[in-house]
């Protein structure tokens, strides 16, 4: 066990917390989506850069899928 963990274990006693949770909250924490997974609230300038971002891997996966296209078609 790393002292990270043995930390995280010590607090959860300290503070009589389920360890999962603290866990849980430290990924959170480091992982907006994450958060917005299990419920909570994303802040909005967090939520509106979250769906610019998924909206750019949208537009990049087609232009990649055209371009794959493109190259299979030149390789015939």
């Amino acid at each position: 066990m790393d002292s990270e963990s043995r930390s995280t274990q010590a607090a959860a006693r300290a503070l009589h917390v389920n360890p999962k949770r603290i866990y849980k909250w430290q990924k959170e924490a480091i992982t907006p989506v994450a958060a917005a997974r299990s419920g909570a609230e994303l802040k909005p300038a967090t939520a509106a850069e979250l769906r610019q971002l998924r909206a750019l891997a949208r537009r990049q996966a087609q232009e990649l899928e055209i371009l794959r296209k493109a190259v299979a078609s030149c390789l015939l």
